[in-house]
């Protein structure tokens, strides 16, 4: 998903996060109750082999799919903080 396909998703996450530190406890948060929701799967759930197929590949892909914008936040960080411009997509 691409901010413009979501009109103001971004200016509402910055609203309730508005800082690099309180963006990276969200982050992790996040993490954290995503393992407790697996934890959590209900036995009918787990019995559906498709639905838990497709919760898997979210699961092992997530950190992937973290790890390829890692360079992306990282430009935004600094442009932030005044040392780079954002990069252009």
């Amino acid at each position: 998903m691409y901010p413009d396909q979501f009109p103001g998703r971004i200016e509402s996450i910055l609203a309730i996060t508005p800082t690099l530190d309180a963006l990276l406890e969200r982050f992790l948060t996040d993490e954290r109750e995503t393992v407790e929701l697996v934890r959590r799967l209900p036995d009918v759930t787990v019995a559906h082999k498709a639905r838990f197929r497709r919760i898997g590949q979210y699961i092992l892909f997530g950190p992937d799919h973290t790890a390829e914008h890692i360079e992306q936040i990282k430009c935004c960080v600094e442009a932030v903080q005044g040392s780079a411009s954002l990069p252009r997509q």
